[in-house]
């Protein structure tokens, strides 16, 4: 897990790098002593977890937060403790009060570590590029780019392929849930569509391959949102 430390203070600096030291999987990858120079390192570098003070000058800790975009796991290193409060708004890894004790520190460290491994495991579940089904007693690998469409059918729901079509003893929610939310829309309870295979749209209803699927009013707005209409 590789690191920034952000504190305009030497001895600060010196002493969480210490810590940072005895943590056998945390790479100290950069020191910043402001705000814009952590800016600066993360225009061409990235890190797994920034170690950050609030009170800067120039640029403030808070102001550093809501300037990134792609924000890395943050421990808040603070001598005061009133600005706690920030860390719910920013979704921080865990907030430190100076001085902090070594057991303390490990804590948050390992609270990171969590939070890292959940991220990782959800990245890599987004860019699978297949799920397999059980279809009767066999299991069925099934890429999402054959995937047309979702149907719910009673107690089963039958997915479409352009050779196949298979189903599946669940529910329309428990498939969805395990598709990248990215290629394919719910829109209608009963359907659930890959965007990159609607052939056009007429009034509410949407053609996959000749299939005409309705789109619900609930589900219409969402799905104007997802389509890049020129």
């Amino acid at each position: 897990m590789t690191c920034m430390i952000l504190d305009d203070n030497p001895l600060a600096r010196d002493i969480s790098s210490q810590l940072v030291a005895q943590e056998e999987d945390l790479i100290l990858a950069a020191e910043c002593s402001s705000a814009q120079e952590a800016i600066d390192y993360l225009k061409t570098n990235t890190v797994d977890l920034i170690l950050m003070d609030i009170e800067m000058p120039q640029i403030s800790g808070l102001e550093f937060l809501r300037s990134l975009t792609n924000r890395p796991l943050i421990i808040i290193v603070s001598g005061h403790a009133q600005y706690a409060v920030y860390g719910y708004e920013f979704s921080v890894a865990d907030y430190l009060v100076k001085p902090v004790h070594p057991d303390r520190f490990r804590v948050a460290i390992e609270k990171a570590r969590n939070l890292l491994a959940a991220k990782s495991r959800a990245w890599g579940v987004q860019n699978k590029e297949f799920i397999f089904i059980k279809d009767n007693s066999v299991l069925q690998k099934i890429n999402f780019s054959d995937m047309l469409w979702l149907e719910a059918q009673g107690d089963y729901v039958k997915v479409h392929t352009p050779e196949k079509s298979f189903m599946v003893h669940t529910t329309l929610k428990s498939i969805e849930d395990k598709l990248p939310p990215q290629r394919f829309v719910r829109v209608h309870r009963s359907f659930v569509i890959s965007l990159e295979k609607i052939d056009k749209i007429e009034e509410n209803i949407i053609y996959v391959k000749n299939k005409a699927i309705p789109v619900s009013d609930t589900y219409w707005k969402s799905l104007k949102k997802r389509l890049d209409i020129v």
